[in-house]
């Protein structure tokens, strides 16, 4: 366009109206208004940003805190094997066993032992556990219980490795991924099916109890007929603060069940508890007989009740090699599982807890005065909630027994809000639970403290209990005890 032309266009224009005018001029300092506050908003924006980082940096860096140990392996007491006849050690999938116990595993039978292995699921609820191994794309349920017979081979071909035949390998074939679910639900009549499976029974040839249905009532009695069975004085099972859900249901069903037949046969079992998953656990992922596997500084207690078991070079490479049988997992996560092939094995000692009519004994997460000087580590992996509100973070919780009443009082870090929901629970074996959770603090007890007592009467005056405490907010759980259990003594 030339010059004249511009002219002549510019000159034969509309001229604007002075309302047309206004609009105009309105609309371009709403525009500049608008572009200001927006410009205004971005440094508001920018500090967002910044504080999420902050804060995922300070997330992932508490994980690894907690994890490292504050001990050496020199603070940990050996593991006196020397009267050991018969052990039992429970799994939650197929590879705990090996993962937590393949060394303890060699050395019991060396020195004699029979030891025995039971497998409360075949891990068939990995969702994509058939696409990796068995390239299926879209896997159904029989893909799934397929991929549940792998894992059982696997496990068979593991332990033999380390010297266990198949005859002592029991599989329950309860449902990987659902078991705190079983826990938690009503014992009996739960109507709960496997996750990918789709059924409500185990479908594996290789069953221990084929008549067991999905049921906290049914894995409890085939965990109660085992220790029948087999009369184990030493069980291995899950550290209770594992923070795999199976894992802690395993460990919650098996301490609940040892603690029975411990009552009704007046007999002594001890129990130990293995850790397979903790937030950066085990620190430093590597492999080679020269890195020693330690507690998490979380749960290290100091080195106390942890034992220590060292491994021979020979054990050592039997583990390693067990291990490596697991080929499904290793195509997954073959870095973290070779991790545990170490110098060492941990386990923390869960000793019951006795009752007698008069008691009190306090289970802590800290330095605390005790009676019996029996103290069990709880939760303290602290998330963002329980660090910002000390009100809801449990730190001990005690039971006492009074003639026909248990009362259980819990500690929180700071001050009881009246917005945090506080709940004490206590279950028996039959798997009803009791819950409370109003008017827990009364004016007794300092503002750190809310209890309950529950009767032993209306309970049916159970042989043996579980108890738990928790915190909510809303509709959200914020920290848990894990779960104890007691035996309670009852008058002739």
């Amino acid at each position: 366009m030339n010059h004249m032309n511009w002219q002549v266009q510019k000159q034969n224009q509309p001229k604007l109206s002075f309302a047309s005018y206004k609009f105009v001029r309105s609309h371009q300092s709403y525009c500049q208004r608008t572009n200001k506050r927006m410009i205004d908003i971005r440094p508001i924006l920018l500090f967002l940003l910044l504080i999420l980082i902050l804060f995922s940096s300070l997330v992932l860096t508490a994980d690894n805190v907690i994890a490292v140990s504050s001990i050496r392996s020199d603070d940990l007491t050996a593991f006196d094997l020397t009267n050991v006849n018969r052990m039992m050690i429970i799994a939650p999938h197929p590879d705990d066993e090996s993962l937590g116990s393949a060394g303890l595993i060699q050395a019991v039978r060396k020195n004699g032992g029979e030891v025995y292995v039971v497998v409360v699921t075949n891990g068939d609820g990995l969702s994509a556990g058939p696409t990796f191994s068995n390239y299926k794309l879209l896997p159904v349920s029989d893909d799934y219980i397929e991929y549940g017979r792998e894992r059982q081979q696997e496990t068979i071909k593991a332990l033999s490795i380390l010297g266990i035949s198949e005859d002592k390998i029991f599989f329950l074939g309860y449902p990987d991924s659902s078991l705190q679910s079983i826990w938690s639900s009503p014992w009996i009549d739960s109507n709960l099916y496997g996750r990918f499976t789709h059924v409500s029974k185990s479908p594996y040839e290789l069953t221990y109890n084929k008549k067991s249905i999905y049921q906290g009532v049914d894995l409890y009695h085939d965990l109660f007929q085992l220790l029948t069975d087999l009369q184990p004085d030493l069980v291995i099972v899950p550290h209770p603060e594992d923070t795999n859900s199976d894992h802690r249901a395993v460990s919650n069903f098996a301490q609940f069940t040892v603690a029975d037949y411990e009552s009704k046969n007046s007999t002594a079992i001890r129990v130990f508890g293995y850790l397979i998953h903790y937030p950066g656990y085990p620190v430093s992922e590597v492999t080679g007989n020269n890195s020693a596997i330690l507690p998490p500084a979380a749960l290290s207690n100091n080195g106390q009740k942890w034992l220590n078991y060292a491994i021979q070079a020979d054990e050592f490479l039997l583990k390693k090699t067990a291990i490596k049988t697991y080929k499904t997992q290793q195509k997954l996560r073959s870095k973290y599982l070779n991790s545990f092939a170490r110098t060492n094995e941990i386990f923390f000692e869960l000793p019951e807890i006795q009752l007698p009519l008069l008691a009190f004994e306090q289970i802590s997460d800290f330095e605390l005065e005790q009676t019996n000087n029996i103290t069990i580590y709880d939760s303290v992996k602290e998330g963002f909630q329980k660090i910002t509100i000390s009100g809801a973070d449990l730190v001990s919780i005690q039971v006492g027994r009074l003639a026909d009443k248990v009362c259980l009082i819990a500690e929180t870090r700071g001050h009881l809000h009246k917005w945090i929901s506080y709940r004490i629970f206590v279950k028996l074996s039959d798997g009803r639970t009791f819950e409370e959770k109003e008017n827990l603090n009364p004016s007794l007890l300092p503002d750190r403290y809310f209890m309950s007592c529950f009767s032993l009467d209306e309970m049916g005056n159970p042989d043996v209990i579980g108890f738990s405490a928790e915190t909510w907010r809303g509709s959200a759980m914020i920290d848990t005890t894990s779960w104890h259990f007691a035996i309670l003594s009852h008058p002739d």
